[in-house]
């Protein structure tokens, strides 16, 4: 675009740099319009807000052991995820950042990854998925449902030593007063 104030060279140079660098990477017969450049900028980051948000969503009804708000929340975050244009693998690994962070939810409770997948090596079909289904099936039967189980599971084992810590309290002070 035209500038003709020099108080306006800043943009000036902000998009001509936006478009020599877009020109590189598309080849130099290619004449690039900087509006073109800044929608697609644009749109590219709030289509990455809404996957972000969608995946929060997703890892905090794993943590609150909800499946079938997690099925829900998962089913959107594919809906969003399978419908953005990007690179060849791109897909898999915004699939692979959400793994990731589903096994972190284990590993801040202290829970080994090696008792989620015994030793196994599930990550590589991850990436041999080619449908949404295979796609769900995997990460429901091989992740949320495991994760959500291993979490259920540590919730009763720490109300079970609660309520032993409290017998052996009142057994042991029993002629005692015992308070709250």
């Amino acid at each position: 675009l035209p500038f003709r104030k020099l108080e306006d060279s800043k943009q000036a140079y902000k998009e001509s740099m936006a478009a020599l660098q877009r020109r590189l990477v598309l080849g130099p017969d290619i004449v690039v319009c900087y509006a073109d450049i800044e929608d697609r900028a644009n749109s590219d980051k709030e289509g990455y807000t809404r996957l972000k948000l969608a995946e929060d969503k997703v890892i905090l009804a794993l943590e609150e052991r909800q499946p079938e708000k997690l099925a829900l929340l998962f089913d959107q975050y594919l809906d969003q995820l399978l419908h953005r244009d990007g690179f060849h693998q791109e897909h898999s690994l915004w699939l692979m950042q959400l793994v990731s962070r589903s096994i972190h939810v284990i590993r801040d409770q202290g829970l080994s990854m090696q008792r989620l997948w015994n030793g196994e090596d599930r990550l590589k079909k991850l990436f041999r998925l080619h449908t949404r289904q295979e796609i769900c099936a995997w990460f429901h039967g091989m992740l949320f449902t495991p994760i959500i189980g291993m979490l259920e599971e540590m919730a009763d084992q720490q109300f079970v030593n609660i309520a032993g810590r409290m017998m052996e309290m009142v057994h042991d002070q029993y002629h005692q007063e015992i308070s709250l």
